[in-house]
């Protein structure tokens, strides 16, 4: 009689375990992803010339396009992509710094170009899929501007 009370107990325990683990997972499925934002610094090779000419050149022939933040601003200050080009800001500038949508400080011009802070070393990108001129600027300081253009 003893052990079919500890039998029952056992498979009563590993019916509740297991409805406890299908129920966790079932309510993970209905989360949202989350997309992270933030990324590894890239090297100076992966980096694209601070000249606009070149750097609107190299982003048209390029899915990824790395556009550099330094005590001087955004460089290049203007690049040119495809629609479909990852832009990957890399902030260089020593403190502190956003990618936020003009017009500041609202930042209302084109929402999924609010990227939120990052801080010196730290990168952030989005992925342009709709042509437009897309102007920025870093909300911490709002004279540093930059802009993209998706053709």
């Amino acid at each position: 009689m003893n052990a079919k009370i500890i039998g029952g107990i056992i498979v009563l325990v590993v019916v509740l375990g297991g409805g406890f683990l299908l129920v966790n997972n079932n309510s993970k499925k209905n989360e949202m992803p989350v997309q992270p934002t933030v990324w590894p610094t890239l090297t100076q090779s992966q980096a694209t010339s601070s000249s606009t000419m070149q750097a609107t050149g190299d982003a048209m022939m390029k899915k990824e396009v790395a556009v550099g933040l330094t005590a001087s601003g955004f460089e290049p200050k203007t690049i040119t992509v495809k629609a479909g080009t990852k832009v990957v800001w890399t902030n260089k500038s020593g403190a502190v710094a956003t990618v936020s949508s003009d017009p500041h400080p609202v930042h209302t011009a084109y929402p999924p170009l609010n990227l939120g802070k990052m801080n010196d070393g730290a990168s952030v990108f989005l992925i342009f899929d709709k042509p437009g001129t897309y102007t920025y600027h870093n909300h911490l300081d709002a004279s540093t501007t930059g802009t993209v253009v998706v053709e």
